[in-house]
């Protein structure tokens, strides 16, 4: 068994095509936006303009859209897993005591 530390991350390095880093969109993506939002970016001839947000993230949600519930149903089975170990690597010690 290794002390591995474990991250999640949503969204990384690089650009869409409209120059918008992939990072901010990551909170986007994960909670949900309001569709009224106004967001400002640039035409390919580079004329600044806002546009709204539009329904393509969905509703805002506390509990999250993927990572959140997916570290909710994973985080029991990890733990129950590693007592599981630690209870037999315990057992199996002290029968090598005996």
């Amino acid at each position: 068994m290794t002390a591995r530390n474990i991250t999640f991350k949503s969204g990384g390095k690089g650009r869409l095509s409209s120059g918008v880093p992939v990072s901010a969109l990551a909170r986007s993506a994960e909670f949900g936006m309001n569709s009224g939002k106004q967001i400002a970016s640039t035409s390919k001839k580079g004329k600044a303009y806002t546009r709204s947000a539009g329904n393509t993230f969905g509703p805002n949600r506390r509990a999250g859209n993927v990572a959140f519930p997916a570290a909710r149903e994973a985080i029991p089975r990890v733990a129950s897993l590693w007592v599981q170990t630690a209870r037999r690597t315990i057992h199996e010690a002290l029968e090598e005591v005996s």
